[in-house]
């Protein structure tokens, strides 16, 4: 990565007399200029020379889904003007969502760093990206640290930070808070599904399956997501009500005709109801949409 304004020293080690030497030289030099003019052609003239400018240029660019591009022209911005998080922020955004975890992590850190220097109180947002870039890296000790230090800040997002960092807690295998913290999310926001669906899996996982049922049930209701739907299919099964479970496979099929799973899962609870036909048809349709399920068809 080329970054402007910086001087590069280089050493000949060689005499004017060594051809070989200048010429390895002279293509090397050639390859570095060519590598310095196509980073420099990332954020070119048109991005402009200040801040406000580059920095819009760069929002472009990642919402085309270009994101090396971006990343160069959010660092130009960064470096245009050192006291502003933002570029920062949309750097871990860009390398987070290519599961550069590393990357994302580092620049999240530079960005909270920045805000809260120079006595500003810090930036919610910043600390609960972090915070989720620590948990997907598998750090969630850390990650519970940054969604704690975001919650102090009162964001308007205070549900999304306790549903993101149950998950973070559940990692760390502590239940209690884990129940705590979804409750918290669905006392401040009840009509959120990602949250009713979370909690019915760690229900689901401690074997509480009527309180699972009941919020997968309220996850379906607010958005019949094939997820959220296979979810409540499969613990209906898993409480032995197979009829209501084998209703709402149908139903996730109705509603998402191409979800090879719903029709696997549908299949194995039609087996185990010994309707053979039925289950074969499934399978079959599992396996036309997906072919990753032939080998678990076979061992059937």
């Amino acid at each position: 990565m080329v970054h402007m304004g910086d001087r590069q020293h280089v050493r000949l080690f060689c005499g004017p007399a060594d051809k070989r030497c200048r010429v390895f030289t002279a293509a090397r030099l050639i390859l570095a200029l060519s590598v310095m003019a196509a980073a420099l052609a990332v954020c070119p003239e048109e991005a402009g020379d200040d801040f406000k400018s580059v920095r819009a240029h760069a929002l472009h660019l990642q919402q085309q889904g270009m994101g090396a591009e971006a990343i160069e022209c959010f660092e130009v911005a960064g470096r245009l003007d050192t006291a502003r998080p933002e570029p920062w922020l949309s750097i871990g955004e860009i390398f987070r969502g290519a599961g550069q975890f590393p990357q994302a992590i580092s620049a999240l850190r530079k960005c909270c760093a920045i805000a809260n220097s120079d006595g500003r109180p810090g930036w919610a947002l910043a600390h609960f990206n972090l915070a989720n870039a620590l948990k997907d890296a598998g750090e969630p000790e850390e990650a519970v640290l940054h969604f704690e230090t975001s919650l102090a800040l009162d964001p308007p997002f205070k549900p999304a930070i306790f549903n993101n960092m149950a998950l973070a807690l559940g990692a760390l295998n502590r239940n209690d808070e884990v129940l705590q913290s979804y409750k918290r999310a669905l006392d401040l926001n009840p009509a959120f599904p990602e949250t009713h669906n979370n909690i019915a899996s760690h229900y689901q996982a401690l074997g509480r399956l009527s309180e699972a049922v009941t919020h997968y049930k309220q996850a379906v209701e607010l958005r019949p997501d094939r997820g959220f739907m296979v979810n409540l299919a499969y613990v209906l099964g898993a409480k032995g009500d197979t009829a209501a479970s084998i209703d709402t496979y149908m139903s996730a099929i109705q509603v998402h005709p191409d979800y090879a799973l719903a029709y696997y899962n549908l299949g194995t609870t039609l087996m185990g109801e010994e309707r053979y036909s039925e289950s074969e048809f499934c399978y079959r349709w599992a396996v036309q949409l997906d072919g990753t399920f032939l080998d678990l068809f076979f061992f059937q």
